[in-house]
């Protein structure tokens, strides 16, 4: 029977109702930037796109030390020839300034670089290319002030909310911000998050989509200085790190960094002196052209994946040799994202029989090699978006 389309259920209602005030950041054009200028003169906008081509690097790579990397200078010396489209504005500034006096307009140059090029020279110089399908990173923070300790709400602290969200675009991060509503309010205590307290935080967590847990806990050093301990809570590992002696904005700008540059070393790895590793993998519920076409895709659009050997198919079962950056664990998290694959968690283990007959190798008959890891496919793998 075909659903009513004018039938909502009343749980999916209240979720959707409560997600329309949940903040997050967008990723935006990764190929594009914009940066202030003193005018639009062809001198000031060709060190204008060299400064755009600098950010566009740093969201690209993960990385916020690639711009200091040598390779990566001749790519932000070219970057006038690999520009795509750019355009000025102007910002007015109706605030005016101290004296009463209207402040000077802002121009700033926007501008767009041809992906392609960058692409491919950023692989030639060995600079890894990270793509849109990123962790999405869920954010709880806790503030010490004198004896007192409270989470941060983000919703009522704008200026927060705004360093947050733009520390986050500026290193090419998916961030969640929690509502801080009532129901987050019972699931989690800034004692919990003080405390590590890990079952408390993924229940919190459990309604918001996200990869990635990021936990902050901020205490208060005096003169606008901030001490910062952060996690890095992934499925079944944390990663730990420290701030000291930033401002507020600094602090909140280098724990987002941190988890990013983590982020960046597992899920867009360096090319290494001995080239890609190759990895064999299973897939099973590949049950249609179209899965399989899907499938094909998704690994096609992970640019640490550098080549894809078929191997053998048998029913609804497909094995693979990938050449991935990386290696087995960076292959096993970028195929983790997203929900269309499940890493079975004892694959490395298994050994595909031979069928009845004996048969050994080739299309159509299951192998006797064992495979690295085995993942399983979503029934719903040919209809899946690519675009999260």
């Amino acid at each position: 029977m075909k659903p009513n389309s004018r039938i909502l259920l009343p749980g999916l209602l209240v979720l959707l109702l409560a997600f329309a005030g949940a903040v997050s950041a967008s990723l935006g054009d990764l190929y594009a930037a914009e940066v202030p200028v003193a005018s639009d003169s062809p001198e000031e906008r060709n060190t204008a796109l060299g400064q755009a081509m600098q950010e566009v690097l740093v969201r690209l790579s993960g990385r916020a030390d690639v711009a200091g990397q040598r390779a990566a200078a001749s790519v932000i010396q070219r970057a006038p020839s690999l520009v795509q489209q750019f355009r000025y504005r102007v910002d007015e500034d109706l605030s005016g300034t101290a004296g009463g006096e209207p402040a000077p307009p802002q121009r700033y140059l926007w501008a767009k670089f041809d992906k392609v090029a960058v692409d491919r020279l950023l692989r030639d110089s060995d600079i890894p290319v990270w793509g849109a399908r990123r962790p999405r990173v869920l954010l709880w923070l806790a503030v010490e002030q004198g004896s007192g300790r409270s989470l941060l709400n983000a919703e009522n602290d704008l200026g927060t909310r705004r360093i947050l969200l733009n520390s986050a675009y500026q290193r090419g991060m998916p961030l969640q911000l929690p509502l801080m509503d009532l129901q987050d309010q019972a699931a989690l205590s800034a004692a919990d998050l003080w405390a590590g307290y890990e079952a408390a935080l993924r229940q919190a967590s459990a309604r918001y989509p996200h990869d990635v847990i990021l936990s902050g806990r901020l205490r208060a050093a005096g003169n606008d200085r901030w001490s910062a301990e952060w996690t890095l809570w992934e499925r079944d590992d944390q990663d730990s790190y420290a701030t000291r002696g930033l401002s507020w904005a600094a602090s909140l700008a280098a724990g987002i960094g941190g988890a990013q540059d983590r982020l960046a070393t597992r899920y867009a790895p360096a090319a290494g002196g001995d080239g890609p590793d190759r990895v064999r993998v299973r897939f099973t519920g590949v049950d249609s052209l179209p899965a399989y076409g899907r499938l094909l895709e998704i690994l096609k659009g992970r640019e640490a994946i550098t080549r894809i050997n078929l191997r053998e198919t048998h029913g609804d079962t497909l094995r693979m040799d990938i050449w991935v950056r990386g290696g087995r664990n960076a292959l096993a998290r970028m195929l983790s994202l997203g929900g269309e694959f499940f890493l079975q968690p004892d694959s490395a283990s298994r050994v595909t029989p031979p069928d009845a007959a004996g048969a050994q190798g080739g299309v159509g008959a299951p192998s006797a090699v064992p495979v690295d890891m085995t993942f399983s496919c979503v029934p719903s793998l040919a209809g899946v978006d690519e675009a999260r």
